[in-house]
This record gives structure tokens, sequence and C-alpha cells, in this order.
């Protein structure tokens, strides 16, 4: 499992490095690897999500979310891919707003566990 930040190294290791993610944290600052998987910014998206008290209110209190400094667009909808041995790209999914992510479901299916 990789993760791509639209920062700064810098950035990734004061804010990401702090929770101690199990994956590795890839810089993508100039979003080389998200315009080569066509991930985009919506404010369509952003708005349906970051306006959401609720929403908000689950991400900083119940997850304890903390945030950092925004860097890059701030409108970036996340997508996720499961990439076999293969190298090929076996499943793609864009999110719809700014918190969606692939189901764990799908992700542990891909990797043989359900």
């Amino acid at each position: 499992m990789l993760a791509f930040l639209e920062s700064a190294k810098e950035n990734i290791l004061r804010y990401v490095g702090k929770q101690s993610p199990p994956f590795p944290v890839v810089p993508d600052p100039e979003r080389r690897i998200y315009d080569l998987y066509g991930v985009s910014a919506s404010w369509k998206a952003y708005f349906k999500v970051g306006l959401n008290p609720k929403v908000m209110w689950e991400a900083l209190v119940k997850e304890r979310l903390k945030p950092g400094k925004i860097e890059g667009k701030w409108a970036m909808v996340p997508a996720d891919f499961l990439i076999g041995p293969d190298l090929l790209i076996h499943e793609a999914f864009y999110g719809r707003d700014i918190s969606e992510h692939m189901p764990f479901e799908r992700i542990e299916r891909f990797l043989g566990m359900r």
C-alpha cells in the first residue's frame, strides 16, 4: 500500500509522520501522479463535505484528525487503486467527495482476506 500526498516531504514528515501510518507516504507536490491517474479537484465535491458540520465533527473529534497546513489544491478528490503484482490496475475508485475512499471490504476481497 502506498499513499501519495500533494505535499512537500518535510510537511508529510511533520504532519502525517506523527500518525505513524503502516504504509509509505510519497510526496507529490507537483501532482505528477495525480495527473497521470486522472485525479482532480472539484469544488462541488469539496463543499458537499467541507461545509457539513456532522462530517467535520466526526473527523475532528471522533477520529481525532487534526488539520495541518493545506498545500496545493483544496478540493482534491481522493482516488484509490488496487494494483496487483503484475503492476496492472485491477480496480480504480474515484471518490464522489473529498472524504470518500474505496470501502475496506473491496480491498480485503482483492487481498484474498474475504
